[in-house]
Order: structure tokens, then sequence, then C-alpha cells
């Protein structure tokens, strides 16, 4: 629901990159900074309102060509969160508390599902040896 409600003026250029202001649920802001791939993408629709004119729903039928967009390949919206968390741990060494904020979960229980996803992670430790 967040993303299909994102309008181009939610985008911010900061001194170090860009960050989007989020409104989420419970009435809770939050803001969180963006790739500049993501950036790009978002300047490109070049408004200030609202990106797409579309439910939370629909947006699952648009997330294929935008994830292309972006060279990410996955096929569902919630895959993207998948592919977001499982990376983002991987690149951060295992750091559950940044991903936790930038998932917006309440419990790091619920982020550390995603330390199972990243068998990469393990089996780059076991090659260590």
């Amino acid at each position: 629901m967040e993303v299909a409600n994102l309008k181009g003026i939610d985008l911010e250029q900061r001194d170090d990159g860009y960050i989007l202001r989020i409104a989420g649920k419970g009435g809770t802001d939050l803001s969180v900074p963006v790739a500049q791939k993501v950036a790009d993408v978002i300047l490109s629709y070049k408004t200030q309102g609202r990106l797409w004119n579309v439910t939370s729903n629909c947006l699952s039928k648009m997330t294929s060509a935008e994830m292309k967009r972006l060279n990410i390949e996955v096929k569902t919206f919630h895959a993207c969160r998948h592919y977001f968390a499982t990376n983002m741990l991987e690149k951060s060494g295992g750091d559950l508390l940044a991903v936790r904020d930038l998932m917006r979960h309440s419990s790091v229980a619920t982020t550390q599902v995603y330390t199972q996803l990243a068998s990469g992670r393990t089996r780059n430790l076991v090659n260590l040896l």
C-alpha cells in the first residue's frame, strides 16, 4: 500500500543521496534512503503527484516491468521484499537491526526469517575454510 501511494514529492535529495518520505501503517512516518537507480525511475515520471494511478492490488501487475527497469529479476512485489531483505543482510554482513529498520519490521525476530534465505552467505563462510 505504501508503494501504491508514493508521490513524486515524496522523493527528496539530500547531501548524501536521495530519501523517500513514506506514510506507513498507523500514521507512522519514515524517511528511507533510496538507491540512485530507484530515484532515477521516480524522477523519470516527472510528476510531484502519485507515481501510479493504481490500487495496491493492481500494483503487483506492474511489478515485473518496474523490476526489469531496475535490473532486478523477481516476479512479484512480495518477492521483491524478499530479494531486498536477503541482499541487504548479505551486503551488510548480517546487520539485522539496519535491515529491520529498512524493512519496517517491529521485531528483529521477523527480520531473522531472511537469514535463513541468505544461503549464499553461509556458503561463502564455509568456503573461507
